[in-house]
């Protein structure tokens, strides 16, 4: 199966699955017509070239991994000590359900495996996606960030809404560490505002502009 098409009353959704290739939602909106395929959908994707930007499109997913080379967020930020973190997730097996499918993926680099259980309710047009990433690997694995479905660039006129939920996010892994806070990050007195600038730091600093101060003063006299 090459594009997974389901259908509602009033909309429809596309995904690209082909097996060994990363999957993504290629179209969400008002039903086309039973001719319209997936061949002809699939281009609409494409953008002219851009400057500092690559040459060749590079590939959309649902999870945008890191292992994609796009210099942005990441959906998915997981490594085992600093190891594995450039995952890349391609489809292995594609099973029709009722209103819906699972999308089996897996990376047999980073020894992962991320399903998609995939529903589009006929008769509201909601569409509903949950993610299990599974932990293959012998090492413990820190989860940082797991975004349930990515579907940037699928925006349309269309009142449907989506609900994801996140299902078992790790399954096999010996334990999950949170994300700790950045070590470069100043603590700061409970009660003071956002962004606030340290105390110590503004102090440091006052002496520094004073004396600019001055010098400007001086030169305004000669």
């Amino acid at each position: 199966m090459q594009y997974l098409r389901l259908d509602s009353n009033d909309s429809m959704v596309l995904f690209s699955c082909e097996i060994g290739t990363p999957p993504s939602l290629l179209y969400w909106g008002p039903v086309l017509g039973e001719a319209v395929s997936g061949e002809q959908i699939a281009p609409l994707s494409l953008r002219q070239g851009m400057h500092g930007v690559a040459d060749v499109p590079l590939p959309m997913s649902l999870a945008m991994e890191a292992g994609l080379g796009h210099p942005m967020v990441q959906g998915l930020a997981a490594h085992r000590a600093g190891k594995d973190w450039g995952s890349l997730f391609r489809v292995g097996k594609v099973e029709a359900v009722p209103h819906g499918a699972k999308i089996v993926c897996r990376d047999e680099q980073t020894r992962l495996g991320l399903e998609y259980s995939i529903d589009l309710d006929p008769e509201s047009g909601v569409l509903r996606i949950s993610s299990t990433l599974t932990n293959y690997g012998a090492n413990t694995l820190d989860l940082n960030e797991l975004a349930t479905a990515c579907a940037a660039g699928t925006a349309s006129s269309h009142s449907t809404m989506v609900t994801s939920t996140l299902a078992e996010p790790l399954v096999g892994s010996p334990s999950v560490k949170p994300r700790a806070a950045p070590t470069s990050c100043a603590a700061m007195n409970p009660g003071a505002e956002l962004g606030a600038m340290p105390a110590k730091v503004s102090l440091n600093m006052r002496p520094m502009v004073m004396a600019g101060l001055a010098k400007l003063a001086e030169l305004v006299k000669k």
